[in-house]
């Protein structure tokens, strides 16, 4: 009998042990339940040393895998990382987390207008949500493991237009949706209204880049071209399908989506620009030989897959040339095709080489035609990761920050001294856009890594209130900022490549 208890006791432990060690593997995060209790601050200092932070809970399937957690620990409640900012605002503790509209409707937890002092949330096993007092001992549940923070979910309600500007000025741009995983991933956030996403016009092409769409999830009977609405939606209602797309007038308000990543394609070796300017396959090549390193070349179905994509309407210039058929790059000789049927002809002079975008041809084939046509081209930009290109072109900080996104990688960054001395270089006297603005200062490629002090005398003068964009110019050889408003219309400062530097952070 006393052997029984021992037995009992020791199993006891063993599985209190095992429940301890338990891990739910969510989409993005790992939870562990951690049966120590702890008021909700030392269980957010344990988790953030140990492991990322109190549980983070922002879709379906993590609460779902949260509460497998909870199934290990019996009845007890354990702490989350939701609580109550000073604010009187929901706020998840790792911070960068979206907040649910319906947040308080869906848990039953105490409204933010009532008076209480229960400002930290618990959870139990059954799912149950209850604000408390911080101070409660609980045991708690952290994650492990970083989100996925590509697509932000901005809950506020703007036009079209508005939103473009305000992803643009605080992330990359609005979302591009490119496949049914990334458009899978963004349904799982939406929820109650529709969501704008980055596509617009008709034919339909996304903010980012301005990247005709070859992938759509358009909801039955769209899109209907009703009136003016070429901006699209993302069904978030219940009367609707969740997820499909609707094609709405462009000042109606809604939430939105940010896009806050690199594109997989951007962080290959090759670099890809589409310049929609109709030129001869000389003047392209000469063109792309002064601004990039060539005109592209086509290698494998990878890459021609990648220039397929971005190609529309008409027949663009692709760096294949003579016959037998070599690349403008370095003169290589081509193993790799993607001719047309019945091509290469050989009519008449016809040694310069296109890839079809036409819908009356088999888009992204390729035809020889004569060299002096005139079409759009792509380059290729195989530089140093950190090139930085000026543009002489006069424009508000905002339109240079959209043409650098659109042609290249951003308004460049200067963040140590290396990268100042190469902007020196290229500086020619007159003042220049780069991608600093705001106060406290931040650069438009995301990163806040900011150190530069060689501001021009009585310089940051931020409390006239327009000044929020910085400008860079070249003075006896050293190089001074100067904020101005964002307004004025200047030359700017472009990079390419796969980062702006070794140094740089996307936040």
């Amino acid at each position: 009998n006393q052997f029984l208890k021992v037995l009992t006791l020791l199993l006891k432990h063993f599985f209190f042990f095992v429940a301890l060690c338990a891990v739910a593997s969510g989409h993005f995060r790992k939870y562990h339940f951690v049966n120590d209790k702890k008021s909700w601050f030392d269980a957010q200092r344990y988790c953030r040393e140990k492991h990322t932070d109190l549980a983070t809970i922002e879709s379906q399937e993590e609460a779902d895998n949260l509460s497998n957690t909870e199934d290990t620990y019996g009845k007890t409640e354990a702490w989350i990382g939701l609580y109550r900012d000073v604010k009187q605002n929901w706020q998840w503790s790792n911070r960068d987390s979206v907040i649910n509209n319906n947040l308080e409707a869906e848990h039953n937890i105490i409204k933010k207008s009532d008076i209480t002092k229960k400002f930290c949330v618990e959870v139990d096993n059954h799912g149950k949500w209850t604000n408390e007092h911080c101070s409660k001992k609980n045991s708690f549940m952290c994650y492990k493991g970083k989100p996925d923070k590509s697509y932000i979910l901005i809950n506020q309600s703007k036009t079209w237009y508005e939103v473009q500007q305000y992803c643009r000025k605080n992330y990359i741009d609005l979302v591009s949706i490119k496949n049914n995983d990334e458009d899978k991933k963004i349904k799982e956030k939406v929820n109650g209204n529709p969501v704008w996403i980055g596509l617009f016009n008709n034919p339909w092409k996304w903010s980012h880049k301005g990247e005709y769409s070859s992938f759509h999830n358009w909801d039955k009977g769209e899109p209907n071209n009703l009136g003016n609405n070429i901006c699209v939606e993302m069904y978030g209602a219940a009367n609707q399908e969740r997820g499909k797309w609707n094609d709405a007038g462009c000042h109606n308000t809604s939430p939105f989506f940010c896009y806050n990543g690199k594109d997989p394609s951007e962080l290959s070796p090759h670099f890809y620009i589409l310049i929609d300017q109709s030129k001869t396959w000389y003047d392209a090549q000469q063109y792309c030989r002064k601004n990039y390193t060539d005109l592209v070349s086509i290698k494998n179905n990878d890459e021609d897959k990648k220039i397929k994509e971005k190609v529309n309407g008409t027949p663009v210039w692709i760096g294949l040339f003579n016959n037998p058929w070599k690349w403008s790059h370095k003169g290589e000789y081509s193993s790799f095709h993607n001719w047309d049927k019945g091509e290469p002809n050989n009519l008449g002079n016809n040694i310069c080489v296109e890839m079809y975008g036409a819908a009356n041809q088999e888009r992204g084939k390729w035809n020889d035609a004569g060299c002096h046509n005139i079409s759009p081209f792509f380059c290729y930009n195989g530089k140093d990761p950190s090139e930085y290109i000026l543009i002489e072109q006069l424009k508000t900080w905002y339109e240079a920050q959209q043409y650098c996104r659109e042609h290249h990688t951003d308004l460049v960054s200067v963040k140590n001294e290396d990268e100042n001395n190469k902007i020196k270089q290229k500086a020619n006297g007159k003042p220049v856009w780069i991608g600093l603005f705001n106060n406290p200062w931040k650069w438009s490629d995301g990163g806040d890594n900011y150190t530069l002090q060689n501001w021009s005398e009585k310089q940051p003068d931020i409390h006239k209130g327009k000044d929020k964009c910085v400008v860079i110019q070249n003075k006896s050889n050293k190089l001074t900022l100067n904020d101005d408003p964002c307004s004025t219309a200047y030359p700017f400062f472009c990079y390419d490549g796969k980062e702006p530097c070794s140094v740089c952070v996307l936040v």
